[in-house]
């Protein structure tokens, strides 16, 4: 069965995160009206 690594990264002081697994990424935000800046997906929509 083939294992697939996934990294995330929280941004320094800021609500954002970023995860990549071999040449994608993604970003993750809280949006603005949570305090985020609304630059990626929340959490409700990656789930």
């Amino acid at each position: 069965m083939a294992q697939t690594t996934v990294h995330i990264r929280t941004g320094q002081d800021a609500c954002i995160a970023v995860g990549w697994a071999r040449h994608c990424t993604l970003t993750i935000d809280r949006e603005t009206q949570a305090g985020g800046m609304g630059l990626g997906f929340n959490e409700g929509e990656l789930l």
